[in-house]
């Protein structure tokens, strides 16, 4: 029992910190289908949980909750479309194709051009490592909560 009360209080606190389901929705401007996607439920669910007067399972709230503070401290990760190796392959083909363009332009770049653009490319390879390893952690985290939020389900 105690635990419920723990749980609704902190239901509360993130609705008064971030609004209802829908407001949480449009906050992260995405539609039912692709907060779904994030949660890993089905659509359904969504409509059961606003229709219910957002009775959604406090995991949902939380992951919700650290969705939000994601987005706040990187918004580039969050607007991946859950599709980070596209993204970054994305990324890396307009960044090397940019500078195809350049060295096709000035065929004739200097030692130290060539050496400026081989360490830009170098920056953007561990930034395209450095937001695979954030993009892993968010996986792992959502898992955890995922199997948290199974688990008291089954408990209570």
């Amino acid at each position: 029992m105690q635990n419920r009360v723990e749980y609704q209080a902190e239901i509360d606190w993130i609705k008064k910190k971030h609004g209802n389901l829908e407001e949480i929705r449009a906050k992260l401007a995405m539609s039912k289908r692709q907060v779904s996607r994030l949660l890993l439920v089905d659509p359904s669910a969504w409509s059961r949980w606003v229709k219910a007067g957002d009775n959604a399972p406090p995991h949902v709230y939380r992951m919700l909750d650290w969705y939000l503070r994601l987005e706040e401290k990187d918004p580039m990760l969050t607007k991946m479309e859950f599709d980070l190796r596209k993204y970054t392959e994305s990324l890396s083909q307009r960044f090397f194709d940019r500078k195809k363009l350049e060295f096709q332009e000035e065929p004739s770049a200097s030692f130290d051009e060539v050496s400026r653009l081989n360490r830009e490319i170098d920056g953007l390879k561990r930034r395209t490592e450095t937001l695979q390893k954030r993009s892993g952690i968010l996986l792992i985290l959502i898992g955890i909560q995922l199997a948290f939020g199974i688990y008291i389900l089954i408990n209570n």
